[in-house]
This record gives structure tokens, sequence and C-alpha cells, in this order.
């Protein structure tokens, strides 16, 4: 029988009591105290009325243990459903979710059953076994990034989250030593898998940054071994090394590789860190895949792509090239949503939304969303990333989008990297696309005003962009500033 998290968390425990599991700030939780932590929170909450099935939502403040949270619930038989500790839609969740119980930092929470607040666990010298759920069963909701309309939360199953981390694991070559630095949000499906999950299946210790903004200095001071992040952090590296600063000492010395994920990674970029001996290891995957699909790895790594499809997952084209995926991380489905659970999936082939191919060799390259295609009143569709990337590549260029639907030509907004103050910025963008083919390029590049903002719904909390909204907010200014394209 495969071993489920919480059996994984105690043979680690006993194998290596001592052992640092989790460090946030000041506190170091080791391998025993999480574990009986753990088998407390477990039970408490089946004390306290909670069943097999039930759904739990998770409200943690950055500095909360949450190895003990998740493995307590999955003890106890429910379901976890994380949350964004700073709001945003927790309580949209909590109510899709039914949760019955929400374990919270913030006593302010409101739910409609049960609260059990992380203060209110008292010791207890009894050992709670735990309730064994069946591999097959529900273990977490987890939301999509709603980059495109509401949220849906993704039914993973116990089989789901140990085959997809445990080969995450097996893939990432880890050594007795190593540490990993987390700072991602774990409520997103990213960390949770490949920070929080994939640590325990492997066995190295997480050094938890509460603070993104303080993840530079974070990564200089604790010296890990690995890190998964999305691109901007390494964008914000390069920047650095380019001023003057040591990539080595940015990076504190035993960096061996790094993850990245959550959007493209730009090809000079990956070049970039190669040729400095620390390869950015790309990966594709989908919340509604566990999320791995295709992983680049230490031993086979090829830069502009993907990487290569992950041992028990399989991957075909649609005819319109989009990636349809099926294997054991494929989602059980939406949570109570029938009707867009079958037209997501087909015969067990899991329909992304994801335009990509393969290959001789095997690596995915990803070419973007169907739904990202530029849709012009020529009938013509048009892909943004090639005209995105190469703008991108410009160090000065922080980001940049490809907007006008339903406009003859398309137009490319883009945002400056702080600081930055030059002129002639257009010149140099459409100078920078030159070597992709003419009907990809935009007819203009406008430098937009203002930053994106989370706020007003054009970044997601992880940073991905929400191109729907984007272009509602910004097609006025667009058309301000040119003539209708």
């Amino acid at each position: 029988m495969t071993m489920a998290f919480p059996q994984m968390l105690d043979a680690w425990a006993i194998d290596a009591p001592k052992s640092p599991l989790w460090m946030v700030s000041r506190r170091v939780w080791r391998t025993d105290t999480v574990a009986r932590a753990s088998q407390l929170l477990a039970q408490a909450l089946v004390a306290r009325g909670m069943l097999p099935g039930d759904r739990v939502g998770m409200q943690l403040a950055a500095t909360a243990c949450w190895p003990v949270a998740v493995t307590g619930v999955w003890r106890a038989g429910g379901v976890v459903v994380p949350l964004d500790p700073a709001g945003g839609d927790s309580k949209r969740r909590i109510e899709l979710s039914a949760a019955r119980f929400v374990l919270t930092s913030d006593p302010r929470i409101k739910s409609t059953g049960l609260r059990i607040h992380s203060g209110q666990i008292r010791e207890n010298r009894r050992v709670f076994s735990g309730i064994r759920m069946p591999m097959e069963s529900p273990a977490a909701l987890l939301a999509t990034s709603g980059t495109y309309g509401e949220p849906r939360l993704v039914t993973l199953t116990h089989a789901n989250l140990t085959y997809s981390c445990g080969t995450r694991a097996s893939l990432a070559q880890h050594r007795p030593g190593d540490l990993v630095l987390s700072w991602l949000p774990i409520h997103h499906s990213y960390a949770f898998n490949a920070d929080l999950l994939k640590s325990m299946i492997a066995r190295v210790p997480v050094r938890r940054i509460p603070s993104p903004r303080k993840i530079i200095a974070a990564i200089r001071r604790f010296r890990p071994t690995h890190l998964h992040a999305v691109p901007r952090l390494y964008e914000k590296l390069h920047r650095l090394a380019l001023a003057g600063h040591s990539l080595k000492a940015l990076t504190g010395g035993r960096l061996r590789w790094a993850g990245c994920g959550g959007a493209p990674l730009p090809g000079w970029l990956s070049d970039f860190f190669q040729t400095h001996g620390m390869p950015l290891l790309e990966g594709y995957g989908l919340t509604e895949a566990s999320p791995l699909v295709s992983l680049n790895t230490p031993a086979h790594h090829r830069a502009g792509t993907a990487g290569r499809v992950i041992p028990g997952t399989t991957v075909r084209f649609a005819d319109n090239n989009e990636i349809l995926v099926k294997g054991p991380g494929v989602m059980a489905g939406y949570w109570n949503d029938t009707a867009a659970t079958q037209a997501a999936i087909h015969d067990g082939w899991l329909h992304t939304g994801d335009l990509g191919r393969l290959d001789a060799e095997g690596y995915l390259t990803i070419d973007g969303r169907t739904r990202e295609l530029v849709v012009l009143s020529t009938g013509r569709k048009v892909p943004p990333l090639p005209a995105e990337a190469a703008a991108m590549a410009l160090p000065y260029i922080d980001r940049a989008i490809l907007c006008g639907h339903n406009q003859p030509r398309p137009a490319m907004l883009v945002w400056l990297a702080k600081g930055e103050g030059r002129t002639n910025i257009e010149n140099s963008v459409m100078a920078a696309m030159s070597t992709i083919e003419a009907h990809l390029r935009p007819a203009r590049v406008i430098v937009a005003d203002r930053p994106l903002s989370v706020e007003r719904g054009e970044l997601t909390s992880l940073g991905k962009l929400r191109r729907d909204t984007i272009e509602a907010n910004w097609w006025q200014f667009v058309s301000n500033s040119m003539q209708p394209c």
C-alpha cells in the first residue's frame, strides 16, 4: 500500500527525530515536534465532531507551520482547503467547499461551522493513530489561479498528490544537507506541491520566508541549495548581477538549481543562469494535473522548454495543438461542478487550454493558451508570446502584453523596470521584435502610465496576468495613444 503523507512524516520522525523540518524566523520545527503536533490536532478535530470527508479551510499566517495543519487534517480524515492568508476570495472558497472547520491564525475569520484556532490546541500525551482514508478519496481542494473568470476548486486525491510530489522528489536529486527556501504562497498548487509536500517525501528541511519583500536578502543569508520561484524573482537577480553584484554571492554560494513555474521563463534568462552554473529548471503544469506535467531536471535540461513529460503521464495534442494530459495526476474533477468537469475531461484526457509541441527528444514547448490568442477583426489569431518574449528580453522592460481583440492590428503595452527613465522605448522594443514574423508584431508599442494592480483585478496574488481584465482596463488608454489598431 502507498504510504500517505502523515505516515511519511511519522517515519521521518522515527528515523531522524531531531531533524529540522520547517523553519520560520527563529522557530525551528523538528520532525518529532511536527509529528506530535499533527497527532494532537487530528485528535482535537475528531473530538470536536469532525467526520471523514469534512472540508477544513486553512487561512494561516505566513509564520504558521503548514506541515502540522495539513497532516493533522489528513490524520482526522479531512480534506484541506488552503486559503489566502490576506483574505482575497477566502470567504467564497469556504462557501464553495462547505467547510465545517477553519484553521486560522486570525480570530476574526467567520465560518458557518465550528472554528479551531491554533492557540486552542492543548498538550495531550495520548498518541492518536489517525484515520486512513482511501488513496482515491479527496485530499485537497485547491483553487485555480483565476486568470480567466472565477477560480474553481479542484479536487485532488491522496493518490494524485503522492504521485505528483513523489515524482518531483525522485527527479530532484536531493542530497543530505540540502535546504529548500520557500516563499511562494502555500495556498497555490505550485508551492503546496513543490515546497510543502515534496520536501516531506524527500526529507529535506524547508526554510520559510514570511515576507516576499525579503526574499533576495533571505537567499543570501540562508544559502539554500534549492528554491522554487516565478520568473520575476530571477529577473530581479539578473538585474542585480548586471549592476555588478556577484550572482554566486546573491544566491548564497550553494544553489545547485532553482525551479521555475507559474509563467513562461524567457530563454535569455535561462541561458544567463546556465552560464553561471545555476540552471533554472522550468516545468509545466496546472492545478488540474496536481499540478506537474513536465519538468526539466538536473540530468535532462533544455533551456526554452518545459522539460520532458514526467514518468507515468502521457501527453498528446488536439488538432489545434492544445495539450491533452492523461495520468495519475489528473484531478478527480471540479468540486461540485459536474458540467465543468465533463467539459475539461474526455475519456480520461484533461484538456488544458494550453498550446504546445514536443520535439524529437521529448521536450515540451509551451506556445501559449487558446484563450490568450488575440483575435483580430480580420479573423487572424495572433499568439502573444513571441512578441512579448522579444520585448521582455530587454532588461529595462518589466512586463509586456499584446492586446487588440477585434482590431485590425494588435498593440503592445509595456511596463518599465523600476527606476528606468529612458526615452525612445517604442523604437527599441520594435527593433527587438524584428526577428519574429511580421504578422506577430504589434502596430504600436505604448508605455503604461501606472503599474498593474492586484486590487484592480489585473494580477493574481501570485503575480499572474489577468489578460481579459487588463485589456478592458487599459484599452481606452491604448486607443488614446494611437489611431485605432
